[in-house]
This record gives structure tokens, C-alpha cells and sequence, in this order.
């Protein structure tokens, strides 16, 4: 495709856009169908404790966090300069970027609704 077309303009400006719901469509629904709850020995809930002070106050801030208003992400999101987790709300994602770092869980709002356990390894 020529560099310099108005097509080729507008499919490099919907990169990001795409990829990044690619990568958090495929951690969302990974995240789905576990059966077994997170184990209190798993390293990740160990942190989300360390970052949270219980399981439960993440989940809560988990929950509150997704039922904000609007059509977009909840996100476990380790921050890779400190080592935080943090839950975060991404509507915008193509801009945000933090696709790229750790994602303990993933929820979709209001498109989806559900609250998954992480199946990830921390």
C-alpha cells in the first residue's frame, strides 16, 4: 500500500485502537471459566493483599471500578516502575498503552459485566 494514500493514513491511525482491544479482548477472555478461586498461596493474591490490605478490598475497588459509567476496562494493572497493582479504568485504550505491562485481570464494562478470576501466574 502506498505510504502516502489517505488509506494508508487511516488504517496506521486505527492500529492502536485494534491491537490493544485485540490484546485485551484475548486477557478478558482468558480470564474466564476458572473454576477453582484464586489460592491464598498464589503469589498474586499475596500481592493484592501486600497492595490492598485483603483480597476483599481489591474485589470491592475491583467492582467499583467497573460499574463506572461509560463503555470500557477494569484492569489489574502492575505498574512496571513500582511493582503496584493498581485497579484501573480504560476507556480510551489506544491511548492509555498499558497493554504492554501486567495485567492480573481483566473485566469488561458493561459490555460484558462478568468478574472473572485471574488464571494468570503472577
Amino acid at each position: 500500500m502506498d505510504e502516502k494514500t489517505i488509506a494508508y493514513g487511516a488504517l496506521k491511525r486505527r492500529f492502536g485502537w485494534e491491537f490493544d482491544g485485540m490484546v485485551l479482548h484475548e486477557l478478558y477472555f482468558e480470564n474466564l471459566g476458572g473454576k477453582q478461586p484464586l489460592s491464598p498461596k498464589s503469589r498474586l493474591y499475596r500481592k493484592i493483599v501486600e497492595n490492598f490490605a485483603s483480597f476483599e478490598n481489591w474485589r470491592q475497588n475491583f467492582f467499583a471500578t467497573e460499574i463506572i459509567r461509560g463503555i470500557g476496562w477494569v484492569i489489574l494493572y502492575q505498574d512496571p516502575a513500582d511493582g503496584q497493582l493498581h485497579n484501573i479504568w480504560v476507556d480510551e485504550h489506544n491511548i492509555m498503552r498499558h497493554t504492554s505491562s501486567y495485567h492480573g485481570c481483566v473485566g469488561a464494562c458493561l459490555s460484558y459485566r462478568v468478574w472473572s478470576q485471574s488464571r494468570r501466574v503472577y
